[in-house]
């Protein structure tokens, strides 16, 4: 199992950056690579996403869910996937505050810890930490950047 983790300011206030981010939509948007989306429920999307790492290239079947922890301004959220062969699964927690001293603005801090099989997790460490950092970080940024574009502020 790998852990990891990232954070980024938002310009926008923190009850618009809490129901972006708790919008299954967004995520299925959100996802880099995604070759198509459909929202299951108030809180799940499956998707089918291309992966292309080192040899290792094709499309795997993805089930994403982030709901509200008891914990306010806190999110679980899990990500499974498969396929060529390979498992991965993903669990991390989304935490929101507000940036009292920049205006109306909000900090998102994630964490999150993976864990895969298959070909991907035989290329080797180096290769498939640096795309699994990548994505996650690129997941947060468009979600960043949808809050820009809905909300105007940025």
């Amino acid at each position: 199992m790998k852990k990891y983790s990232g954070s980024l300011v938002v310009d926008a206030p923190l009850p618009l950056v809490w129901d972006y981010v708790l919008n299954p939509r967004v995520l299925g948007e959100a996802m880099p690579d995604v070759v198509e989306y459909a929202v299951d429920g108030s809180s799940q999307v499956k998707a089918k996403v291309h992966v292309a790492v080192g040899p290792v290239h094709g499309v795997m079947n993805m089930t994403a869910e982030i709901v509200p922890d008891s914990v306010p301004h806190q999110a679980l959220w899990t990500i499974s996937g498969t396929g060529m062969g390979n498992v991965l699964q993903l669990t991390g927690v989304v935490r929101l505050s507000p940036v009292f001293d920049e205006g109306d603005k909000t900090q998102l801090n994630w964490d999150a810890e993976v864990t895969m099989s298959g070909s991907l997790a035989t290329l080797g460490f180096r290769l498939v930490d640096s795309q699994v950092k990548k994505i996650a970080e690129q997941v947060f940024e468009n979600i960043r950047q949808g809050i820009k574009g809905k909300s105007g502020a940025l």
